[in-house]
């Protein structure tokens, strides 16, 4: 596909929906996963074979760290949690990756003072660590990590570091599980607001935000990446990039400035990033559309975003059947009298035909803050009602994971001592959803990210200072 070809006209129509009301008084029983003295957030939940492992930043030894629980029951119950990054200084923003015995977690460290990236390694399904690596290990301040891999041995790290003087994308792989890596390489060379990584087999994929949205792709592994490629080619645009990769196929989603309210745009490239094209406006309406998310399944094609066009914040949501060549009708997810919290940013997973969406709610727009929760079983054709799965009025950050027809749903919640790591599941919790109704080919439940500071995110371009994702004023 060339730039120029590809380019979709649309007209926002809002599909009609019912509001989303709901009583907050679920009928459901979590479980306490972190269940310490210490403050516990921000969560990530995978499955790994028939291992739940969940991720999350913990206060509890006096500083941060980040830890690690498992379930081998499918989250009846929970290991003791493990301190994964256990260093004297404090350990922030991380990202993790799994295949099989192996699990791999990277995480932003302070302990030789600017910040580090430092990395370790199990290969016993998360139940035990070998020794921490730091894979900067220079003057600048290094931050955001990215783990991917291709299989169970290929591992990539990208992270953004200051050494060079700016802002600039670092990368390392190793081809033996994170035993051993090669040296770093600077693939951006050139200062960046944020950067994201993704990888499909031996396709690499590097991206970040500098007065564009730039992208490298490796079709080795990783060994080699071709020239920088422009994905976006107009001022004030590309905040908050998201990027899938299946293969040739790249998918991005991005926030665009320009129309002066902010829309959610998408591009698409066939041919492994060398070329991208026209921009088609998802969201196109008067207020600002924001903090966007991407999921795919063969051609269908997933977004979601927040969006202030109904005079506060809102849940919304787009799909295309056709691999991104035309879209159907946008929906308003949350649609209630209050405000669907942006900050926390709304999480989407897929498996077959079945879509869980959850976001942080408050309906009554009363001050509280409790976990919303809707699902589709026929492809986001149409949607169920919302569930409310929280009602202390202090739950935050959820995330979804797409397990057949079956959610699993992790977040934190601040009304346990000094907060607490949480999970609820759709075949226990109360909340099942009915029979997978065929169609699309079905995807494995793959792990949702953390939601750290700013805009990062798994698999999503992240922030580093200045923030990218500038948010208008309520």
């Amino acid at each position: 596909m060339h730039a120029g070809r590809f380019v979709p006209v649309l007209v926002l129509i809002i599909a009609a929906a019912s509001p989303a009301a709901w009583s907050v008084t679920p009928a459901y029983t979590p479980v306490n996963i972190s269940n310490n003295a210490g403050y516990s957030i921000l969560p990530s939940i995978g499955l790994n074979g028939t291992t739940l492992l969940v991720v999350w930043r913990d206060h509890t030894p006096g500083n941060e760290e980040i830890y690690l629980a498992r379930s081998l029951d499918t989250g009846a119950t929970w290991s003791v949690p493990i301190n994964v990054s256990n260093t004297a200084g404090d350990s922030q923003e991380y990202d993790w990756a799994f295949a099989g015995r192996y699990v791999y977690v990277a995480w932003k460290d302070l302990t030789a003072g600017s910040g580090d990236i430092y990395f370790r390694r199990s290969t016993t399904g998360g139940a035990s660590f070998v020794s921490t690596v730091n894979l900067s290990m220079n003057a600048g301040a290094s931050t955001a990590p990215h783990v991917a891999l291709s299989g169970g041995r290929d591992v990539y790290v990208q992270w953004v570091d200051a050494t060079p003087g700016s802002d600039q994308v670092f990368f390392r792989r190793s081809n033996d599980g994170g035993t051993t890596f090669f040296p770093l390489v600077n693939l951006s060379n050139m200062a960046v607001y944020a950067a994201g990584l993704a990888a499909f087999g031996p396709h690499v994929y590097v991206y970040w935000k500098s007065d564009d949205v730039w992208v490298r792709h490796s079709s080795d592994g990783g060994i080699t990446f071709g020239a920088a490629v422009k994905v976006t080619t107009t001022a004030n645009t590309g905040y908050g990039a998201r990027m899938l990769v299946g293969g040739p196929t790249v998918d991005v989603m991005y926030v665009d400035f320009t129309p002066g309210n902010a829309d959610v745009l998408y591009k698409k490239s066939t041919d492994g990033g060398a070329t991208f094209g026209g921009a088609a406006n998802i969201s196109n309406n008067a207020g600002a559309s924001i903090l966007n998310r991407i999921q795919r399944s063969g051609t269908f094609v997933h977004l979601l975003w927040m969006d202030y066009t109904p005079g506060k914040e809102d849940v919304f949501y787009r799909r295309s059947t056709d691999g991104g060549l035309t879209w159907k009708a946008a929906i308003n997810l949350s649609n209630n009298a209050g405000s669907s919290d942006p900050l926390t940013r709304g999480q989407m997973a897929l498996a077959g035909t079945s879509l869980h969406i959850v976001w942080e709610d408050d309906p009554s727009d009363s001050g509280s803050s409790n976990i919303a929760y809707r699902r589709s079983t026929n492809s986001g054709s149409t949607f169920a009602a919302a569930v409310p799965l929280t009602s202390s009025n202090a739950a935050h950050a959820p995330q979804v994971l797409a397990v057949g027809r079956d959610a699993y749903v992790v977040y934190h919640d601040d009304s346990v001592g000094g907060g607490d790591i949480f999970f609820l599941r759709t075949a226990t919790g109360g909340f099942a959803l009915p029979a997978s109704n065929g169609g699309e080919a079905g995807i494995a439940g793959t792990p949702n990210p953390a939601v750290p500071d700013g805009c990062t995110q798994r698999g999503d371009v992240r922030s580093v200072s200045p923030a990218p994702c500038p948010r208008p004023p309520k």
